[in-house]
């Protein structure tokens, strides 16, 4: 269980290419279908989630907010496992995404109703496929062998 908390909330350490993708399935499974029960439970057909009180969609959106925050920690964990800083983590996860986005705001302020949807089309797609390709590159590049700054490869 200690091992289980450490992972999630602690940001010391090594995370290898099993752990990563188990979390991040496991995570997006269980929020998916825990959504989707919640809303079927409640008697609301999946699509009409936003029919839904506002306080349970608020509380809908805590979980995925903390779903979000151990997130990072097995994500920064990862890179460790390349023997690399928290900042590559940052520049990659947030800082590129935030830069698309104000891009993606860009279009609507400053083009018009035409080439907007093909600019956000443009900008929505480089997103995904950087989220996609960046999930991909850290379950498919091994760690550092041996020991590196960051400790012990994990088990």
């Amino acid at each position: 269980m200690k091992q289980f908390w450490w992972m999630l909330f602690s940001y010391k350490g090594r995370a290898n290419r099993k752990s990563y993708a188990l979390y991040h399935i496991c995570a997006l499974v269980g929020y998916y279908f825990l959504v989707h029960i919640y809303v079927i439970l409640r008697g609301f057909h999946p699509g009409s989630i936003s029919e839904l009180p506002e306080f349970e969609l608020f509380l809908l959106g805590c979980l995925g907010m903390l779903l979000i925050y151990c997130t990072i920690p097995v994500s920064i964990k990862r890179y460790h496992d390349f023997n690399k800083s928290c900042w590559s983590f940052w520049l990659w996860s947030w800082g590129i995404p935030v830069i698309i986005n104000i891009c993606i705001i860009a279009t609507f302020l400053f083009t018009n109703p035409i080439d907007r949807l093909l600019w956000f089309s443009f900008f929505f797609l480089l997103n995904i496929l950087l989220f996609i390709g960046s999930f991909i590159y850290l379950c498919c590049k091994s760690g550092t062998k041996g020991e590196n700054k960051f400790g012990i490869p994990p088990v």
